[in-house]
């Protein structure tokens, strides 16, 4: 296997890692948890990158970290989502904001859909209800009383977002 196969693959058991941390710690009232955790593995994933790829990683971190916040603000606001416990009333709390930048190093492992947004909504679509879904099953949030309104909701939004973040935030080219 190459080098960057390898870089990839440890990549997405680090996200699998942070996104059981964010998930269970949320569910057993440990709200810190998965976003220390999250920090942390950021930190590993990032280290030895060249600059210019490491800046580039960061920027896209912070960008889907805002941006995937705002957007579950709104599902949680609209009761699409409920947070259980949200110290702020409807806006996702920190564990969520931790998902949506761990989620960003997973953009580099996607850009081969970047030239197929159909496969990457289809991806989107499916992928993103059945972490939320997975998610309220676990106890860390809440969906709409009538399910099925969640998972259209979250499958539009997510069928959207892929495609559009691998488009708008451009993913640097990886070094072997």
């Amino acid at each position: 296997m190459r080098r960057q196969h390898l870089g990839t693959l440890f990549d997405a058991a680090l996200v699998q890692l942070g996104w059981w941390s964010c998930v269970l710690g949320a569910a057993r009232g440990y709200f810190l948890l998965g976003p220390a955790l999250v920090a942390t593995l950021l930190a590993v994933q990032t280290w030895g990158l060249p600059d210019a790829i490491r800046r580039h990683t960061w920027r896209n971190i912070a960008i889907l970290g805002a941006a995937g916040t705002a957007v579950d603000s709104l599902n949680s606001a609209f009761g699409v989502l409920d947070f259980h416990n949200a110290t702020l009333g409807w806006l996702a709390p920190l564990w969520i904001t931790a998902l949506w930048c761990h989620f960003a190093t997973v953009l580099p492992a996607l850009a081969a859909l970047r030239s197929r947004p159909w496969v990457a909504g289809l991806l989107g679509a499916v992928g993103g209800p059945l972490a939320y879904a997975g998610g309220a099953r676990l106890g860390a949030a809440g969906l709409h009383p009538e399910p099925w309104i969640s998972l259209l909701t979250l499958a539009i939004v997510w069928g959207l977002a892929v495609p559009t973040m691998l488009r708008l935030l451009l993913t640097a080219p990886r070094t072997n």
